[in-house]
């Protein structure tokens, strides 16, 4: 009976971190707030450590502590962490760049920006906050929530809001295969520190990948610089596996928890907030909400 309550609570918590999201902009929109980056930053903050918080509080009165893991790293892990992270940036980057190359989907994105702001303002809205607040929530929170369903289980399920909470279908498939990474990394370590670091790379490479084709695309060069993308991953991504083999001879990564075959369906499909979630996403997306 706990674990039913635990996977209907986990599957709400991203639909509360939408709704925060919806309202900050109704009263943006309304100019009942004023949209300056400072405030799109509070927003953004706001709208996932609100619901990490709610979740550590529901989560302790159903039985279910939910832990946010802390363990310090060693530095075969952090190598790992940061040649897997810069693999992982090139492998999403190109998988959203085929999805809209091979669809022909524009990019329809749901999240708060502001057109005006000076480099480091787009730096901490679009990557140091996603990475610290949005880590919390999903590796740290949510994960933690659907762990006992079983280690894969609780990675994808997570790694599935994460990617359908950007509202941006040219941005899922490599919010998912990121995400994937990201929980593999907590579970892996027992802790968020990698993942905090992979997202603050994978946000900033994104950041300066925008510019260089938006510098270079007169020049004809964007062909080039993916086929570039697609050799750099790789060769880092060879380095990547070559060092989480040590890590595993080594003992360093955790060994997953099985899931039952049944979990995979309870905790996806079967839990009411993942399925209004998925609901809000098509909905946002279709009428550009």
């Amino acid at each position: 009976m706990t674990k039913d309550k635990t996977n209907l609570f986990a599957g709400f918590v991203p639909v509360m971190t939408v709704l925060i999201l919806f309202l900050s902009k109704q009263l943006l929109a309304n100019g009942v707030i004023e949209q300056t980056w400072q405030t799109v930053a509070i927003i953004q903050a706001a709208a996932f450590l609100i619901p990490t918080i709610i979740s550590c509080i529901i989560g302790r009165k159903l039985g279910k502590k939910v832990s946010l893991p802390s363990k310090p790293i060693g530095f075969r892990q952090f190598w790992f962490t940061l040649i897997g992270g810069i693999s992982i940036a090139f492998l999403a980057f190109w998988a959203n760049f085929t999805v809209i190359n091979n669809s022909g989907i524009a990019e329809v994105s749901g999240k708060l920006s502001v057109e005006t702001a000076p480099w480091y303002a787009i730096f901490i809205i679009n990557a140091l906050i996603p990475a610290f607040a949005e880590e919390l929530m999903f590796r740290g929170a949510m994960q933690s929530l659907l762990s006992e369903f079983g280690t894969s289980v609780s990675i994808i399920t997570t790694a599935v809001c994460f990617s359908v909470i950007h509202m941006d279908i040219s941005n899922m498939a490599g919010s998912f295969i990121f995400g994937l990474f990201c929980g593999y990394l907590t579970y892996s370590f027992s802790s968020l520190i990698p993942a905090f670091f992979v997202h603050l790379i994978c946000n900033s490479c994104y950041l300066v990948m925008d510019f260089f084709i938006d510098t270079y695309e007169i020049f004809g060069l964007v062909p080039y610089f993916f086929v570039t993308n697609v050799f750099l991953f790789l060769i880092f991504g060879y380095f990547a596996f070559v060092t989480l083999e040590k890590l595993i001879e080594k003992g360093k990564v955790q060994k997953f928890i099985k899931s039952k075959p049944g979990n995979y369906i309870m905790t996806t499909l079967g839990s009411p907030g993942v399925v209004v979630m998925l609901l809000i996403t098509i909905m946002s997306i279709a009428y550009n909400i």
